[in-house]
């Protein structure tokens, strides 16, 4: 991989030296400036609630449950949520002669109240320092299109990489909260009449150590796009993650490390993520659609070494082995208020091992198998209002709605979900005492009760409005019916490392607004 990312350096040194020759032949042509503002404003009843440890680890010995444990951050406390927050972004695109253009885009990104320069009890003033809505550079990147006189175009520096509906690979600018994906990259396109095929290496973090030959976490893809039918979109492409950091869970004397070896312990590779998805979209008459497919394949053993129910060895065997799938169908009626049905679900696949039987129980030598599910990698797409903001995996849903357009400038839409998670959690025996619950024979983890899947109904209606062409304004209202897999809570957050659930069954409300100026 050393000698991949030399190469890669080589080209990138070349490409930008072509560039930069280009540039030096070239222009200053035109120069555009522009930005936007976002302020969005959201209330939650009684749903959210400090970190709390569900089921201790003393209640689940033997069991991999995985580093972070039963943490489930959704619960009854008796008090709601709030808060507001803020993004601006300015840009500037400079225009060359020869095809050649640069952009700058920078954003900030902020809570309200977070870094309010004054104290009211001792009316002390100072300015801001490292607060955190302060600049970040979002985009900077050079680009030359029609190289050579062909459909090629080369895009390199930091940049947005947005594919498709944003199933895997997108900016994911919605809020709630704010924070958008850009990626430094090198990219190449080519964009003809029935083809557009980009492939791109980028740098997720760079390792930065001396003692490294190997350290820098890379992405790399393929996306090929056919446009030979009229109104129909065909994708395919192949996406491939490359994290090299080697966890050493233990640090023993020589011998004993040498019997590790021997045994396979202790041995958690790099983590090699393929991803190969398919895509349609398109509309014939009043019909639309969308739909996508994924599997991904890889080594997951540094994942799998958070699985240790004795605390010293995980799973290096661990394996990305799961499939992933999302579609859309809509109609739109030619009549008043040009209503538009649509019904939409996805669903992720995942592996849960975090149950044990009487005989792993028993077995001291028995080693942990770890739980993995479908990656969502850098999505764009977020499937309900309450729970998905943190890459939901082991989790399916199903969808119906109906869009209206009142008038030129309203827009009303009202939405119906239906959520499951795929593989729920086995919980300890036990018996409630109000709100607590005590388990029956916490030693004897092989004793357990499947979880429900069922994770609930979220209502939701929508009404946008259009003041501007660059104005707009959003409110919107979501009940959500918890469901008896909330109740029990299961593991479907951070891509299904994450626990969910648990300690509250009561149903929950949320309002929210959004205006959007850009210019």
């Amino acid at each position: 991989m050393q000698s991949k990312k030399r190469y890669l350096l080589v080209l990138q040194a070349f490409l930008l030296a072509q560039v930069f020759s280009r540039i030096a032949e070239s222009e200053l042509q035109n120069v555009e400036v522009g930005g936007s503002v976002e302020t969005y404003g959201v209330w939650y009843s009684e749903f959210f609630t400090p970190d709390r440890v569900v089921w201790p680890r003393l209640f689940l010995p033997r069991r991999p449950i995985g580093i972070g444990g039963t943490v489930s951050g959704i619960g009854s406390d008796g008090h709601s949520n709030d808060f507001i927050e803020q993004r601006v972004k300015l840009n500037a695109r400079a225009d060359f002669s020869g095809d050649v253009s640069a952009f700058i885009e920078i954003d900030s990104q902020w809570i309200w109240g977070e870094a309010f320069r004054s104290d009211y009890r001792t009316g002390l003033d100072g300015g801001a320092r490292n607060t955190p809505g302060d600049p970040e550079v979002y985009q900077a990147y050079i680009m030359a299109d029609k190289i050579g006189g062909t459909p090629m175009r080369l895009t390199i520096g930091r940049q947005e990489l947005s594919f498709g509906d944003e199933w895997l690979v997108g900016a994911n600018s919605d809020p709630d909260p704010f924070s958008e994906h850009s990626f430094d990259a090198l990219r190449l396109t080519y964009d003809s009449e029935t083809w557009v095929v980009d492939v791109w290496a980028s740098i997720l973090a760079e390792g930065g150590s001396a003692s490294e030959d190997d350290d820098d976490v890379m992405f790399y893809g393929l996306y090929g796009s056919y446009r030979g039918f009229e109104n129909v979109e065909l994708d395919a492409y192949y996406l491939f993650l490359r994290d090299p950091s080697r966890i050493n869970g233990t640090n023993f004397v020589a011998p004993l490390e040498w019997v590790e070896d021997v045994l396979g312990l202790d041995d958690y590779d790099a983590t090699t993520l393929h991803t190969v998805g398919i895509r349609t979209a398109g509309t014939i008459g009043a019909f639309d659609w969308y739909t996508e497919a994924a599997y991904q394949w890889g080594n997951a053993g540094a994942l799998g070494q958070g699985f240790r129910p004795f605390g010293v060895y995980g799973d290096s065997g661990a394996r990305y082995d799961n499939w992933a799938g999302v579609f859309e169908v809509g109609y739109a009626f030619d009549v008043r208020y040009s209503p538009r049905m649509y019904i939409g679900g996805a669903y992720y696949g995942a592996i849960d091992e975090r149950d044990v039987s009487f005989w792993e129980w028993l077995n001291p030598f028995d080693l942990p198998e770890a739980s993995v599910a479908f990656n969502r990698l850098f999505s764009g797409q977020r499937h309900n209002h309450f729970i998905d903001a943190s890459a939901n995996s082991n989790h399916w849903f199903i969808q119906g709605g109906i869009d209206l357009a009142l008038t030129e400038s309203l827009d009303l839409g009202v939405s119906v979900l239906y959520q499951e998670v795929v593989e729920p959690f086995d919980l300890p025996l036990y018996f409630s005492v109000g709100d607590f619950r005590v388990p029956i024979a916490p030693a004897l983890s092989f004793l357990t009760e499947e979880g429900a899947d069922d994770l609930g109904v979220e209502l939701g209606v929508i009404a946008t409005y259009r003041y501007t062409e660059d104005l707009s304004f959003e409110i919107g209202y979501v009940h959500n019916f918890i469901g008896d897999g909330l109740r029990d809570g299961a593991f479907f957050d951070f891509n299904a490392t994450g626990f969910v659930g648990g300690t509250s069954d009561k149903d929950a409300d949320s309002v929210y607004f959004l205006t959007s100026l850009a210019f």
